[in-house]
């Protein structure tokens, strides 16, 4: 989360457990974002939407080893990339790829076509045999978007873009925010207590 805020758990129901771990001052920060994420809907009255936010399984492995073992194990479905290349940048490619053709849907989110993307017709398999449905998304190169890059030593610096993208490229956060204005116009009259949000 920005800020280095810690991501809420499931031992961390509430606004008030959530602070507990991480401290009031923390606390301004996330309830700043909820605000951002939610707007009028953020109130004191419902702890700033906190209950909107997913939790994690505080005893799940989130990493990219515990994401492939998931979609190995079946239990994820769907993957969506944004900005990596696991089938070149992991140190077990078998993993990698065993996992990718069990996944429904892998969604790749890049500048180009990756090896991640183009898993499914790797050397050596047929890509007929290979079920996992794969969506490119063209997403702008860092030249052609305006926004801030940090680093580790945590310099931020703003860029301002210097060329359009091509085609239909679209900045990262464009192309998350219509997939979700997409998502909720979906759900928009569902009565659902899990479309609440």
């Amino acid at each position: 989360l920005p800020g280095y805020l810690n991501y809420p758990v499931h031992t961390e129901p509430t606004l008030e457990a959530w602070t507990q771990n991480n401290g009031t001052a923390r606390k301004r920060w996330l309830v700043n974002m909820l605000k951002a994420f939610w707007g009028d809907a953020a109130t004191p009255e419902n702890d700033f939407a906190y209950a909107w936010l997913p939790k994690k399984n505080a005893k799940k492995d989130y990493s990219a080893f515990g994401i492939f073992e998931s979609a190995l194990a079946g239990s994820l479905k769907m993957l969506w990339i944004v900005g990596q290349n696991p089938a070149v940048s992991s140190p077990n490619l078998k993993v990698v790829f065993e996992a990718l053709d069990k996944l429904e849907m892998l969604v790749v989110q890049e500048i180009w076509e990756t090896e991640t993307a183009a898993f499914w017709k790797r050397p050596g398999v047929d890509p007929k045999t290979v079920q996992t449905e794969v969506l490119l998304l063209p997403a702008s190169f860092f030249m052609e978007k305006n926004g801030s890059v940090t680093n580790s030593g945590a310099i931020v610096q703003w860029r301002y873009a210097a060329v359009k993208p091509p085609g239909m490229a679209l900045p990262d956060g464009k192309i998350v925010d219509y997939v979700f204005r997409r998502v909720r116009d979906l759900v928009h009259d569902t009565k659902d207590p899990k479309d609440d949000i």
